[in-house]
């Protein structure tokens, strides 16, 4: 019996050394990837290609009802105690209207000009510290400019001829050192 064990050999040890890999397993696997690869591309392409990239000059010539003017309106130092102590505000206010706007805004300043420094500096008077030192300073320039649009609005007009406020220029100091 023990002469019988020696002279089969064992499965294991056969010519390759090992099991033999499931070539047929292999195939079927790599058939099905080149056929899904096929199935997307198909399908990619049914829906077309990315759209083309038109150059364009960008130069447009604007009308003149857009060209935009910019019209200073104040430059003063305002007074705010909001946060119990007095500060100082040097503050430019510059407003940007259509040009054939100009003439009628200018002619309001001049007529109107204590009315509006007057209620400009009501504002800056009463506006919390934060709006100062916000970035931007939006809440700010949002309460001048319903305040402006109002003041420059004409009668039956429903678009306002003031399209934006500006404050290049607002810089605080504490006014009790």
């Amino acid at each position: 019996m023990a002469d019988e064990a020696k002279a089969a050999p064992a499965p294991e040890a056969s010519a390759g050394g090992g099991k033999k890999l499931p070539l047929k397993t292999i195939i079927i696997v790599m058939a099905m990837l080149v056929v899904e690869a096929g199935v997307l591309v198909a399908a990619l392409s049914m829906f077309g290609g990315p759209s083309k990239a038109v150059a364009d000059d960008g130069a447009v010539e604007p009308s003149p009802d857009a060209l935009l003017v910019e019209i200073p309106v104040v430059h003063e130092k305002f007074n705010n105690s909001a946060t119990g102590r007095v500060w100082l505000w040097d503050t430019e206010v510059l407003i940007q209207v259509r040009e054939k706007d100009q003439p009628a805004i200018e002619d309001i300043l001049t007529r109107r000009q204590a009315e509006i420094r007057t209620g400009i500096s009501a504002i800056v008077a009463s506006a919390q510290h934060g709006y100062f030192t916000e970035p931007g300073r939006k809440t700010l320039t949002r309460q001048l400019e319903d305040y402006l649009r109002e003041v420059f609005k004409q009668r039956g007009e429903t678009e306002s001829r003031v399209a934006m406020v500006l404050i290049p220029k607002c810089v605080g100091m504490p006014a009790d050192f």
